[in-house]
């Protein structure tokens, strides 16, 4: 773009007529990175309208940021680091450029401290570790419907977040400790699901970490064979990372922000 256009550019932001509006805005978009910066330098004063409408610019371009990195993170062909490329996008999303490599750093962390304290590894004594000993645990119901709680940099950091965000916090812990940890999708509720010797392990990581049996998520006397079947196989990362943007998009809905709502569904609908 030509930098010496962009008063008249800034000045035309906020035009009577929609379709000005809109050619100014992808105009702007175009100046990426830059465009912030640029406005300082050449000292170019924007009112409040003007300031509103340059919002709706940044949130296109990092709209675009997002997308175009979460395709690339689909190809990604080990499902563990395609999960935690997915959570570190959505953080860095969500908390800017200086959350890039946070999350990455954060459950390196864990890991390392987890080890400190433990000799050989295993399932049980890292739900504990990490439920119980490092105070990560379920949020509140006011908190429920905040993209925080599904954001991990902010529930590592905070020490509370959504029963699927701790899973998936407990899985990638587990993945640098060479532990068999994967996600398992329950109806109004999400546990992961860990190989323990022989064993099948359920763990609730938004309940302190409790071990569970499969039979005790089963009714008596109901036919849950196909339920069963599914906390065998475990969730996939597809509906793992569709089930964290159908949170969000909910999460942004319960406190009236529209457009976020709306974008989180379209990703969640193209990631498959």
């Amino acid at each position: 773009m030509d930098k010496r256009q962009l008063p008249f550019l800034i000045k035309l932001l906020n035009d009577e007529t929609s379709e000005v509006q809109e050619q100014v805005i992808e105009a702007l978009c175009a100046f990426g990175d830059e465009l912030t910066d640029e406005i300082k330098r050449q000292s170019i004063e924007v009112d409040d309208e003007r300031c509103e409408l340059l919002r709706e610019v940044s949130t296109r371009r990092r709209r675009s940021w997002l997308l175009e990195r979460w395709e690339t993170c689909l190809t990604l062909i080990d499902d563990k680091e395609k999960l935690e490329e997915a959570f570190g996008l959505l953080a860095e999303y969500d908390l800017g450029d200086d959350a890039a490599g946070t999350l990455t750093s954060l459950l390196d962390k864990l890991a390392s401290d987890y080890q400190d304290t433990h000799g050989n590894p295993d399932v049980f004594t890292l739900a504990h570790y990490l439920f119980r000993t490092s105070d990560l645990a379920g949020c509140n119901q006011n908190e429920y419907y905040k993209p925080a709680a599904s954001n991990l940099v902010s529930v590592i950091k905070r020490g509370r977040g959504l029963p699927i965000s701790l899973a998936c916090i407990y899985l990638l812990v587990g993945k640098r400790l060479s532990l068999d940890i994967e996600g398992c999708n329950v109806p109004n509720h999400f546990l992961a699901r860990a190989i323990a010797g022989d064993r099948l392990i359920l763990v609730d990581c938004f309940n302190g970490g409790t071990t569970l049996d499969v039979a005790q998520l089963v009714p008596k006397g109901y036919d849950a064979t196909e339920q069963i079947a599914g906390i065998r196989r475990g969730a996939s990362v597809t509906t793992i990372l569709q089930r964290v943007l159908s949170n969000l998009s909910h999460a942004h809905a319960h406190v009236e922000n529209a457009s976020e709502a709306t974008f989180f569904i379209e990703l969640r609908e193209s990631t498959d």
